[in-house]
């Protein structure tokens, strides 16, 4: 029998490889681990030796684990180690240095992605095992020397690289929270943070927001649900509590059909300092016997600590009349709020009785169309003030009473509305009938002829909501001014409207894009805002210190509202120079190709640099960590964009 020295396997891997523990090969194995550093800039727009300390020792430290690898590797070798065993070996090094790694970030809270604690790793591990195949020392060298190059490529023309790795690849240098949105205002800029309730669109709109205590705020959805949320700290949902508004839907559809007007308009929860307090729903009723529906106002006592209901449950406490057999429309009205000492107001809209009635006979000695008044004592119902269309929006402050309506094509109202008047509708009104150009009831050239002149109209109409009075606990700018909600509108609504009034009159009205629609506002007790669609997701709104007010001087964020440079609304995406109307210089004209974030964080770095002969006189901003919030701030920004 052959005698077999049991170093043989060693033996032939060595002559396999040739000269193994060569120069050449070291150098190339050392290229190879230099790679794992580069690479990084593969994540960001930045080369290398502009990122952060914290991710460039997170690189060193995965290059440094590969080259133990290696060291091993090439000790095994030389002193006769199995194959498996020097496997073993590089695994073991690279771990033991991740789990270095990994304490690390944990302990220190290092600023590293998840994208990047992965595959920086995982190229560590495949780079050990590229270097221990059986691949002849010059193929090794030509592979580790391209791997190298793909590393150094982003680091030496970031401008095209970044472009390359966001465009192509679908990196980029900046990490957006879709949740949390920046909306910039005259005297405040807002943070806006969205938590959806519902994965999927309801369909039933409806429902309103009631503040419990300090911490805590109680939604009532359309469909007659009630979800809890915190904001301490941060604003979460809590969860559904296990109550639900007295809405017989099932009945409706089955005698009727299906319709997402029939719906909870609104909840209320009386503000008091009692730990049982009365929970208040506007919601529809469908009455079978008489095959007809109303508008109800239920109450149900509650204990706020628990969030418990009174086991007697849900008490009717009001029916508008008559019980209408019509077809419902979305002109439900339903908002309710509480009127000192001891009354409750709740808005009932027209549900179309004022086109059925020709004279307006029966409408006018209907529920519909007015604002009633409710004992909160023995619940009788009286009429408080009549002429409303859709009133949605209904707020008492400083001792008068404010209500905001839908008009028909345009003429939205802001009212302030008094005792016993009348406030028009439906004989007047600022908007027209649909297709036409006039509003058909009118008969002179006053197009608001009969009752109170609203404080405020909008047209094209903006699909008003509800309204508050901001006390200016988180937006002293805002002290004392209305903000009013908006749905959909003719293409003016999903906005809150900052609404002053000086002397009974509006002296300014700007609008403040939300994204999503807003069917009811509140403040709570800290000051910041909560706003709910009606159909799955609140906002919360809080001021924002943002770092974009260093660029305010120059730059506008209203589309075509230039300043001593163009307007950024917008911008990230947008062909570089596209702004029409502003003299751009030629060496901005001639940079070509579109904003992407990676070329933004060049321009902000160096806009001579990026764009030679530029007449934007600004040194530039060296820390990237503000240039990358002053360019999610860029991307995430909203406003009136054409």
């Amino acid at each position: 029998m052959k005698n077999e020295s049991p170093t043989s396997g060693v033996v032939s891997d060595t002559a396999h490889l040739g000269k193994e523990l060569g120069l050449g090969i070291q150098v190339s194995r050392l290229f190879a681990a230099l790679s794992l550093i580069l690479f990084a800039a593969f994540r960001y727009p930045d080369p290398i030796w502009l990122l952060d300390t914290d991710l460039l020792i997170f690189a060193v430290l995965c290059a440094t684990a590969t080259l133990g690898g290696f060291f091993a590797n090439s000790r095994g070798i030389r002193y006769g180690r199995s194959s498996s065993m020097l496997l073993l070996v590089n695994v073991a090094v690279v771990a033991a240095v991740l789990i270095v790694i990994a304490f690390i970030q944990h302990r220190f809270d290092f600023g590293i992605s998840r994208i990047v604690m992965a595959y920086l790793p995982i190229l560590a591990l495949a780079l050990l095992i590229l270097n221990f195949l059986r691949i002849h020392r010059k193929t090794l060298l030509i592979v580790n020397l391209l791997v190298f190059a793909t590393a150094v490529a982003p680091n030496l023309d970031p401008a095209v690289i970044g472009s390359f790795k966001e465009d192509v690849l679908g990196f980029s240098g900046i990490e957006f929270d879709e949740s949390t949105a920046y909306v910039s205002s005259s005297l405040h800029d807002l943070k806006i943070q969205k938590i959806e309730i519902y994965a999927d669109y309801r369909s039933t709109l409806g429902g309103g927001l009631s503040v419990v205590d300090r911490n805590r705020l109680l939604l009532g959805t359309g469909l007659g649900d009630f979800h809890l949320f915190t904001t301490e700290e941060a604003i979460s949902h809590v969860g559904k509590i296990p109550l639900r508004v007295p809405i017989n839907t099932d009945a409706y559809t089955r005698d009727v059909q299906y319709s997402q007007h029939f719906r909870v308009t609104d909840t209320f929860l009386a503000d008091t300092n009692n730990r049982i307090r009365s929970l208040f729903a506007a919601h529809h009723y469908w009455h079978a016997e008489e095959q007809c529906v109303t508008l109800r106002l239920s109450e149900i006592s509650i204990d706020t600590l628990t969030m418990s209901a009174d086991k007697s449950g849900w008490k009717t406490r009001f029916d508008s009349w008559p019980c209408s057999r019509l077809k419902l429309t979305n002109e439900n009205g339903g908002r309710i709020e509480f009127l000192p000492p001891k009354s409750l107001l709740l808005t009932i809209g027209t549900n179309d009785m004022d086109e059925v009635s020709e004279d307006l006979t029966d409408f006018d000695r209907s529920a519909h169309g007015k604002i009633v008044e409710l004992d909160t004592e023995n619940w009788t119902a009286s009429i408080f003030s009549t002429g409303h269309r859709n009133p949605q929006g209904l707020l008492f402050a400083d001792e008068e009473v404010w209500a905001t309506e839908h008009g028909p094509h345009g003429g939205d109202e802001l009212n302030r509305i008094e005792r016993g008047r009348d406030y028009g509708w439906p004989r007047s009104t600022y908007g027209t009938s649909y297709g036409q150009k006039r509003w058909h009831r009118t008969t002179s050239s006053d197009v608001h002829e009969v009752g109170v002149k609203p404080t405020f109209a909008w047209t094209p109409s903006i699909g008003i909501s509800n309204l508050i009075k901001v006390s200016g606990r988180a937006f002293p700018g805002w002290k004392g001014d209305f903000l009013i909600g908006s749905l959909i509108g003719l293409g003016n609504g999903r906005s809150l409207f900052r609404v002053r009034i000086v002397e009974n009159r509006v002296v300014m009205a700007e609008r403040i894009m939300t994204e999503l629609p807003i069917r009811d506002i509140i403040e709570t007790q800290d000051g910041s805002l909560v706003l709910w669609d009606g159909s799955q997701a609140i906002q919360h709104v809080t001021t924002s210190s943002h770092v974009f007010s260093q660029c305010s001087g120059c730059h506008a964020l209203r589309w075509q509202s230039h300043g001593i440079g163009p307007d950024l609304l917008g911008i990230v995406g947008d062909r570089v120079a596209n702004r029409d109307g502003f003299s751009y210089s030629k060496a901005m004209s001639d940079a070509g190709g579109t904003w992407t974030t990676s070329r933004l964080d060049d321009f902000l770095r160096d806009p001579s640099e990026f764009a030679p002969g530029t007449s934007m006189v600004f040194g530039g901003i060296a820390d990237p960590a503000l240039r990358a919030e002053i360019i999610e701030y860029l991307a995430e920004i909203k406003g009136d964009h054409q």
